[in-house]
């Protein structure tokens, strides 16, 4: 698959094993480790049972949940539904991607996307532009695009060895996020390390999937740390096949997707304290990822060559500086981002290969005002926003199935420009010693190229007990439309430049209730999705379709958690139910899971000191596709059914070994696909794997 650099205009051929010479390298890197280990235990600081319990319940409830609010809160008390997964978690359940990580909240569906990049459907709505709509940031940085508004399409397979805790939004964001926080947000934290510490890692899967990083933790004088992450991963050639049938005479036909791919991901995050009361940060992050032979556009467009694949690199730098004021929890804050991003993304036709390519920057200032006013029971928060969103280059090139040009030209949405100026209010009001507390809110955003919008939030929290919580929660959010959107495709979809922004109102209910050794929470949600943008016919323009305004669309459903430990166990349950439907067109969303259900039973074995893992995910009554973005009727997927096992065993401090077996039974599952795939998008089949962590 032939790859063209924008910068250059060249041409760079995939050789044979390229992205699978890793593996080959993690092997004898592997088997070092576990020497290491094994040597580590000469040192006699084996771990105690108390230490392989990664996060007591009241520890979990009491992490900060800094995603859901500007003021400093708590699981109990935020305004917005949401998960925090900090990284011991998906270590232990063998997680490979963030997909993996999210793939067991209740609410959530991961659906695998163009190219490779899968998209994060939240509460229902799973279609093509699931890929849309939901904010993806690095500590703080909105690593959303203009072009085409999905994160994942431009910057896929971010490395979890550079990352220490995700937290999650189900639900509109756009009060504190703006635009890109339409159906729910997904926050990467850099890792740091707050002490000292050096660490390497190594897995290796017998589908020939490796994983290897290093990290590094340490004091830069009296004042300042530093914190750096190396990371890569990847995997050769599956040999995926996929079958479907043809939407025009029925028959079956079949293919086969590769699946491969390479990343490296290389970040360093600095903090310190300038003087008394003043704070600063900085950090960096370079990645870099190249796949192919996934998804493409689907069977619909693509028949038997459905596949695709993406080749980018992000340059991302960030920083802030904190001063207390004098008064008491009174502070202002400045902070400032940047990156640039190349990517090309290349997809098959069953008659030519398309291939798009663009060159972005995105970078913005924050001001910020925190203050709690002589009462006590009142906090705020003022943010003052300016943003700069830029398309540099976009062009597009077809080939014939030789491999000879047969296109060549600029994407309409080429030095496409957004300025963005925001100001948003935060506000938290408690009484009745704290039983009573009201969350409260709004955003305005100043769109260079559209106009203006307000987002507001409220939530109303009672605390009957210490650790309990009812809420009430309402959350309103919009998406601005993309450059993409805006200008159309040449010969395609004609240029709309009165295109509004989509808006979503949402409105949940929540019950939490903790006890020492168990933890529940129930939520109730529906939402309405109004002025949806999609493409319809245009009739006597000058393309065949336009975008417009036009889809009502709602959700309605149930998710719950619950979670017990009780030495030597663990189990951890999720469930959801969900009904969302688009109005205008009177048609189900059925492409997302109707029902799921995760479970997590995990067990000590003391004499052998190990940990034993076993999870379960199902999802019930789903369909391959979303109809009317796939242009042919849905059918029903087999139920997905997928058993992990799993044993950690801590030889020491230092060291800890890790096997899993994903897939324990070879189920024949599938995922539904965004792009209209038909059949769906198979899973993979039973795969084992050894781990090894060493710090030293």
């Amino acid at each position: 698959m032939a790859v063209w650099n924008p910068l250059s205009g060249g041409e760079a051929k995939h050789m044979p094993g390229k992205i699978a010479r890793p593996f080959a390298a993690t092997k004898p890197a592997l088997a070092s480790l576990i020497l290491a280990c094994l040597a580590s235990r000469a040192y006699g600081d084996e771990l105690t049972p108390d230490q392989l319990l990664d996060f007591s319940l009241e520890e979990l409830m009491q992490l900060e949940v800094s995603v859901a609010s500007r003021i400093p809160t708590d699981t109990l008390n935020a305004a917005s539904s949401v998960e925090v997964i900090p990284e011991a978690i998906w270590q232990r359940r063998g997680a490979r991607s963030i997909s993996e990580v999210l793939v067991t909240v209740p609410g959530v569906t991961v659906v695998p996307g163009l190219a490779g990049a899968d998209a994060y459907a939240i509460r229902g709505y799973t279609r093509s532009t699931s890929l849309l709509g939901v904010l993806l940031s690095w500590d703080g940085v909105p690593l959303n695009d203009l072009f085409r508004g999905a994160p994942t399409v431009l910057l896929p397979g971010l490395n979890l060895d550079a990352i220490d805790e995700v937290q999650l939004i189900e639900g509109p964001g756009s009060a504190l996020y703006g635009s890109d926080a339409f159906h729910g947000v997904v926050a990467l934290s850099a890792y740091e390390a707050d002490s000292d510490r050096r660490e390497v890692h190594a897995d290796v899967r017998d589908n020939g999937f490796y994983s290897a990083g290093a990290r590094l933790g340490t004091a830069l004088g009296e004042r300042a740390r530093v914190s750096m992450a190396i990371a890569a991963d990847g995997q050769p050639g599956q040999e995926m096949a996929f079958r479907y049938a043809d939407p025009l005479t029925g028959a079956a036909r079949s293919g086969e997707r590769a699946n491969r791919y390479g990343a490296q991901s290389v970040s360093v995050k600095l903090r310190g304290a300038a003087s008394t009361g003043t704070s600063w940060y900085g950090g960096v992050l370079l990645h870099h990822y190249d796949g192919e032979d996934f998804q493409g556009f689907g069977t619909r467009l693509a028949a038997t060559r459905d596949v695709g694949g993406i080749d980018t690199d992000l340059y991302l730098a960030n920083g802030g500086i904190r001063k207390d004021l004098a008064r008491d929890d009174t502070a202002v804050g400045l902070s400032a981002y940047a990156w640039h991003a190349n990517s090309v993304l290349i997809a098959g036709r069953e008659t030519f290969d398309f291939e798009s390519a663009n060159t972005q920057e995105r970078y913005g200032v924050h001001a910020t005002y925190e203050s709690t006013p002589m009462a006590r029971n009142t906090q705020w928060a003022f943010v003052l926003g300016i943003e700069e969103m830029v398309v540099e280059e976009a062009r597009t090139r077809n080939f014939d199935l030789t491999g000879a040009p047969l296109l060549e030209a600029v994407n309409p949405a080429e030095d496409a420009r957004r300025r963005i100026y925001s100001a948003t209010f935060e506000g938290t009001t408690h009484w009745s010693a704290e039983r009573w507390r009201l969350v409260y809110g709004a955003r305005f955003d100043r769109y260079s190229d559209f106009g203006s919008q307000v987002s507001p939030r409220v939530g109303l929290i009672w605390h009957p007990q210490e650790k309990n919580a009812v809420k009430i929660l309402y959350g309103n959010a919009f998406r601005a439309p993309t450059a993409n959107d805006m200008r159309g495709t040449v010969g395609l979809i004609e240029a709309n430049e009165n295109l509004e922004p989509e808006d979503i109102d949402t409105l949940e209910l929540v019950l939490m209730h903790q006890e020492e050794q168990w933890f529940t929470e129930l939520t109730l949600f529906h939402s309405r999705w109004r002025d949806g943008i999609v493409s319809v016919a245009n009739s006597g323009g000058a393309a065949p379709f336009v975008f417009t305004n036009l889809e009502e669309n709602k959700a309605h459903g149930v998710t719950w958690k619950f979670d017990w430990q009780g030495d030597p166990w663990l189990l951890n349950v999720g469930a959801s139910w969900v009904r969302s439907e688009n109005e205008t067109l009177d048609e189900r969303y059925g492409a997302f899971p109707r029902y799921t259900l995760d479970a997590e039973i995990a067990y000590f074995h003391a004499p052998w000191k190990t940990n034993f893992y076993l999870t379960q995910h199902w999802q019930i009554d789903t369909d391959d596709v979303y109809p009317p973005s796939a242009g042919f009727g849905a059918a029903r997927l087999p139920d997905y059914s997928r058993t992990d096992v799993g044993a950690e065993r801590p030889l020491s401090s230092r060291c800890k070994l890790m096997f899993s077996a994903r897939n324990l039974f070879d189920r024949e599952n599938y995922f539904p696909s965004g792009a209209g795939s038909r059949g769906g998008i198979p899973d993979e089949s039973r795969t084992l794997s050894a781990e090894v962590r060493f710090v030293f």
